[in-house]
């Protein structure tokens, strides 16, 4: 929930002037500026894969499978939302947006490679985008024979039945 809800602040879709480094110079490190691998990334990012590593090896493997679709899902669902928003802070380009985009699905894809396991998942659709041609001949008398006759019925029974798809969806 706190990854599918989440209310981006301005900070979090401060593109591209977040990337630019700020943290302060450290002698210890010949000068150069030091800030943690993840300081960049938006926070569903980081609290998708915080969740994953810590539900990874607790729970049964199917478990997590279904937990960790459902995470991944509705953080690829919060990155797309907010690469429009990136569009929103007055100085980033579409070009930015996109690049934001691009950047976090890339790390999303490197951190969750190590889970080994399955990140696809099946999306069953209900297509009646035939049905329509079908009614219209039925009901404007194109059809066959007469509405009432058996070969009408078989051809109104056959044509206005919704056909279903199967789509295999990877996330990896």
């Amino acid at each position: 929930d706190e990854i599918f809800s989440y209310t981006p602040t301005r900070d979090d879709v401060d593109y591209p002037a977040k990337l630019s480094p700020t943290a302060q110079a450290n002698p210890s490190h010949g000068g150069a500026p030091t800030r943690p691998l993840y300081s960049t990334w938006y926070p569903t990012l980081q609290r998708t894969l915080m969740c994953l590593s810590k539900l990874y090896l607790t729970v049964d493997t199917r478990i997590f499978e279904g937990l960790a679709s459902e995470a991944v899902e509705s953080c690829i669902d919060s990155l797309v939302r907010s690469s429009r928003m990136v569009l929103s802070n007055g100085t980033a380009t579409q070009l930015d947006g996109q690049l934001f985009l691009v950047k976090h699905l890339v790390i999303l894809q490197e951190q969750i490679a190590p889970f080994d396991i399955s990140f696809s998942f099946t999306e069953k659709r209900v297509d009646f985008t035939h049905m329509k041609g079908a009614m219209q001949k039925i009901l404007t008398g194109q059809s066959q024979g007469s509405l009432f006759s058996l070969n009408a019925r078989t051809t109104i029974l056959t044509a206005t039945t919704p056909r279903t798809t199967d789509n295999q969806f990877e996330a990896r």
